[in-house]
């Protein structure tokens, strides 16, 4: 089942229309209806905020019982995905991590759709070329409480006007350029605002919120 199918059955699973699932998640109707046609392979940020608007996990959106398809040698971890992520947050390339770890671009490509897994010594010169544990990498750490409030709706409101108004402000100057933006860079950069803007929303309520009146769960 490709990922597309997953998020498509996840999102009927919640009960949500394609548009409403673009509201919950910021982003349009026209880039999920794309990502669920396989038409764009989505960013993990995307996948985060699709997981969370369809009340699921990460793991468990795409690591369905019986499904196979994102399977590795490494017990249908998150490496894939993470390896990505790991590697757009450094800002290179496929190309350039190929060529640090003494391996082909195919290679590169095919451990990030999870079609083969690099061996051991090439996950330990992932390990600290990203300066992540090789646990990390393979999702083998048990997961940790989240140490962060949660976000009030008045709190997700404000963070929805300020993300439209930054997004206009973009889509404006991207107007006058000579080489604008398609709507996969749009959706991608917006998902990306979206989290950043979240996480720091959270980081400050943390910060300012007198210890007496934090739930710790």
């Amino acid at each position: 089942m490709s990922i597309g199918s997953k998020i498509r059955e996840a999102r009927k699973a919640a009960r949500l229309t394609q548009v409403e699932l673009a509201e919950k998640t910021r982003l349009s109707r026209s880039y999920i209806g794309d990502i669920e046609k396989d038409r764009y392979n989505p960013s993990l940020s995307t996948l985060e905020l699709i997981a969370k608007a369809t009340n699921m996990s990460l793991s468990a959106l795409l690591h369905k019982a019986g499904d196979d398809s994102i399977s590795t040698t490494h017990n249908n971890s998150l490496f894939p995905l993470r390896l990505k992520y790991l590697r757009e947050k450094a800002d290179i390339t496929q190309a350039e991590l190929a060529q640090k770890l003494d391996v082909t671009q195919q290679a590169v490509g095919r451990w990030e759709r999870g079609q083969t897994s690099p061996d051991y010594e090439t996950l330990k010169k992932l390990s600290v070329l990203f300066d992540v544990s090789i646990d990390y990498l393979l999702d083998n750490q048990p997961p940790q409480k989240d140490p962060l409030p949660a976000l009030t709706p008045k709190d997700e409101r404000q963070i929805a006007k300020d993300l439209e108004n930054i997004v206009d402000t973009l889509n404006g100057a991207a107007a006058m350029s000579d080489d604008p933006e398609d709507e996969e860079d749009r959706e991608m950069l917006k998902a990306a605002l979206l989290q950043a803007m979240t996480l720091s929303k959270r980081i400050a309520k943390k910060k300012f919120t007198p210890k007496k009146y934090r739930r710790e769960g």
